[in-house]
């Protein structure tokens, strides 16, 4: 039975319960300091949910922290590396099932190495060659992980534009989607494509991941261009779990969503 490594999150929850009982303080002075509820603060602690980078900032004022505890949440993920995505990539490694929605890239665990490559290319230039190679053999390597496993039970919802990109390319855009269909082939992957011109599409809320973990809790992820937030609300899973089932139900059937998938190989193979 192999032993599974604490999360970031509940690492810099023990840090951060440390650093509040050193310092005499409830969860709900704490959280007062920082304008939050004290059980914002008891998740954190307990590692059900993530500090954003302005929580961070306030923590460390309210703990006369100078800075430490930003530094502590950087270095759980090493190099500098956004601890967010470490957090969220350790959860869904580990977790039953993962119900997703996306719009404008295929999900990191869903990615081939050629894709991962171009995407690097052309939305982080300032990457060199090297780390940009270094970076997609990592996320290449994690989608082995997740997808060659028989868990977690994946559940995709994307817009139909996703299946018309050409990130880096037809050859690029083809592999890409190749990959996808032979995970839906062999039932890896549960697929569904929502219609440009569905009148019934709620997704202008943007994207987001719905986990359920080892443990049977559900947690929402959401993520920005520079910050990534993970909550396990019941209210805001709630929203999140009716909102997917909305776009699940303005979706093509996975039978239709599959044959969409394969039109759009042929489309790219004939080109």
């Amino acid at each position: 039975m192999s032993t599974k490594r604490p999360t970031a999150s509940r690492l810099f929850g023990q840090e951060l319960r440390r650093r509040r009982d050193d310092a005499g303080l409830s969860q709900e002075q704490l959280g007062k300091a920082v304008r939050v509820t004290s059980s914002h603060i008891s998740n954190m602690e307990t590692g059900k949910r993530s500090p954003t980078k302005a929580m961070l900032s306030a923590l460390d004022n309210a703990l006369d922290a100078d800075g430490e505890l930003r530094t502590f949440w950087e270095r759980l993920t090493g190099s500098g590396r956004p601890a967010y995505i470490e957090e969220i990539a350790t959860t869904i490694l580990h977790a039953e099932a993962v119900y997703e929605y996306q719009v404008l890239t295929w999900p990191a665990h869903l990615q081939s190495q050629v894709y991962v490559e171009a995407c690097m290319r052309l939305g982080t230039p300032w990457i060199s060659a090297e780390e940009r190679s270094r970076r997609a053999a990592e996320r290449a390597a994690y989608a082995e992980a997740v997808t060659s496993s028989s868990t977690p039970h994946l559940w995709l919802v994307v817009d139909s534009s996703l299946l018309e990109r050409r990130y880096g390319g037809d050859e690029v855009a083809l592999k890409q989607l190749s990959f996808i269909l032979d995970l839906v082939d062999r039932d890896r992957l549960t697929f569904q494509v929502i219609p440009a011109g569905s009148p019934r599409h709620p997704g202008d809320s943007g994207v987001f991941k719905l986990i359920t973990t080892d443990t049977g809790q559900e947690v929402g992820y959401v993520e920005s261009r520079l910050e990534g937030q993970v909550t396990s609300s019941p209210q805001h899973v709630a929203h999140w779990r009716m909102l997917f089932a909305a776009l699940q139900s303005a979706a093509l059937t996975p039978e239709a969503s599959r044959d969409a998938l394969r039109k759009e190989i042929q489309v790219i193979s004939s080109e």
